[in-house]
């Protein structure tokens, strides 16, 4: 009679080997979704960012049309997705000579984003209106 040859020497074996590749694909699929998701994230919040961004830039081209004055104002900006905060003080500038400069104003930006949480971005600038 003959012997019937069998791969593998014990059936149970063949399961836990298969339920262990299974785990390991698991784990490899999961791992990759976790990853998908992060870099959406990651690009969520540079879309953010940008959008802040521009806010901010198309902000200060105003304030640099505008004549100023001291104050807080809020605008918002992208159909309300991005809120700019302004504050606009008078900044005391003194020369080599020890004299006040007048007419240079300090302005103050800080954009957020109005349903997301992401950090604001924030900038200053010294203008000078005469």
């Amino acid at each position: 009679m003959q012997k019937k040859h069998c791969f593998f020497k014990n059936q149970g074996i063949a399961l836990l080997e298969v339920i262990l590749a299974v785990a390991i694909a698991g784990t490899g699929i999961i791992a990759f979704a976790i990853a998908l998701q992060k870099c959406v994230e990651a690009s969520t919040v540079s879309y953010h960012e940008l959008r802040m961004r521009e806010a901010i830039e198309s902000r200060l081209s105003e304030v640099k049309a505008e004549d100023l004055g001291s104050g807080r104002q809020s605008y918002r900006y992208f159909e309300n997705e991005v809120i700019v905060e302004q504050e606009v003080k008078p900044y005391e500038l003194r020369s080599s000579r020890n004299t006040s400069l007048k007419g240079i104003w300090k302005v103050s930006l800080t954009a957020k984003y109005a349903q997301a949480e992401s950090l604001p971005l924030q900038t200053q600038a010294l203008l000078y209106q005469p």
